[in-house]
């Protein structure tokens, strides 16, 4: 904290939402407003922000403005289809903006069916799906199943605001978790990953910068975790405490989340914004 000058340490706790509390009572008790880094908490790699805080003689609590009860959040569902109008469900990912500033979703390019045709009029579309009805989101503006597993989903104008968030779902009953940022991938860190198949599940992670093949396409510089993940997981979000660490690609096959030698294989999201000038994940 810098204080009336002075640079101070506390030790304080951080929230899995993000949250952090301060309580201390300076002299210049709610008269003054200080700047205070949030760094080191435990167990989480990179959790380090800054806010500006008025200084109270009781705790002060910054909180994330919770996001509308329509919003779309990273590990939420959508659909896609094929040419015979079979629907498919995959993950949304992180939620972001494009080198314009249109809202975008950045997800796995294998949930992309015709990924050739990304960012063309014949792209694949992604829907909500209520019953037998379908509602539109968004079209996918690129997609890349070779080298790397990513899409980006170029969100529809009549929707963005619902994407305008920096959300990830959480477990049931908990707050979602705000995005602050970026992180890369460490050996042993904590992570957990957001779906509709399975859920909010965590693990650590046990390597990076590997290389895998699935359906005959080799992947590069993935990132290998414990993490419980399923079919329809895909395109959803992995993270280490608020930073955004990747997209889920691949992970264990269904009924299999109770047994040893679980593997969930993610896309490295900074690799993912440097294959995409301008491509940013939200953060506020």
């Amino acid at each position: 904290v810098n204080e009336n000058s002075r640079n101070l340490s506390y030790v304080v706790p951080v929230g899995a939402d993000g949250t952090a509390t301060m309580n201390w009572t300076p002299e210049n008790a709610g008269k003054a407003t200080v700047d205070a880094t949030f760094s080191g908490r435990d167990g989480v790699t990179g959790s380090t922000t800054t806010q500006q805080l008025t200084i109270t003689a009781a705790a002060t609590t910054t909180k994330p403005k919770p996001p509308a009860s329509d919003a779309i959040l990273g590990g939420d569902v959508y659909n896609t289809k094929n040419d015979d109008d079979k629907p498919f469900i995959c993950s949304f990912g992180f939620n972001g903006t494009d080198g314009s500033g249109h809202a975008v979703n950045i997800t796995a390019g294998h949930c992309d069916l015709d990924p050739l045709e990304a960012g063309t009029l014949y792209a694949s579309r992604a829907y909500e799906r209520y019953g037998n009805d379908f509602n539109f989101l968004g079209t996918f503006d690129k997609s890349t199943v070779a080298g790397m597993d990513y899409g980006v989903i170029k969100i529809d104008d009549s929707v963005a605001k619902r994407f305008e968030n920096n959300f990830v779902r959480a477990a049931p009953g908990s707050d979602p978790v705000p995005i602050t940022g970026t992180a890369d991938p460490v050996v042993g860190a904590p992570a957990c990953k957001a779906g509709v198949r399975t859920g909010y599940t965590c693990g650590t992670i046990t390597a990076i910068n590997m290389r895998h093949t699935m359906k005959s396409i080799t992947y590069k510089d993935a990132i290998f975790s414990n993490i419980c993940s399923n079919t329809g997981d895909s395109g959803g979000p992995l993270i280490t405490g608020t930073k955004a660490l990747g997209i889920t690609s691949g992970g264990s096959f269904a009924g299999q989340c109770n047994k040893p030698g679980l593997r969930t294989v993610s896309t490295p999201i900074k690799s993912i914004l440097a294959d995409n000038p301008g491509l940013k994940v939200r953060t506020n």
